[in-house]
C-alpha cells in the first residue's frame, strides 16, 4: 500500500516506522494526539517517534471545524 499512496495511516510499531523511513518510503511522520486516549496493546509507537504532533482535543462547539481546518492547511502545505 505504501508504494502506491502519498499518505498511509495505521503504523503501530516503532520498528515499522523506522524501517519505512530508512527505506525512503516515509519522509514525514505525523502523530494525531488525543489526550486521555486508551493505550492499545499492539501499539509500540509513541508521540516522540513522530516529526509533527497535532492535538485532537475533542471538546467545544468549534472543535470539528477548527480541527479539520488545521488538517486542511497542513494537507495544502504538503501538497496532498
Amino acid at each position: 500500500m505504501i508504494k502506491h499512496n502519498d499518505i498511509i495511516n495505521g503504523i503501530r510499531k516503532t520498528s515499522e516506522l523506522h524501517a519505512c523511513k530508512e527505506a525512503g518510503l516515509v519522509s514525514l511522520s505525523i502523530w494525531i494526539d488525543r489526550p486521555g486516549r486508551s493505550e492499545f496493546g499492539s501499539m509500540s509507537l509513541d508521540v516522540d517517534d513522530c516529526d509533527i504532533v497535532i492535538p485532537n482535543l475533542e471538546h467545544g462547539d468549534t472543535f470539528p471545524q477548527k480541527y479539520f481546518d488545521k488538517l486542511s492547511r497542513l494537507s495544502k502545505a504538503l501538497g496532498v
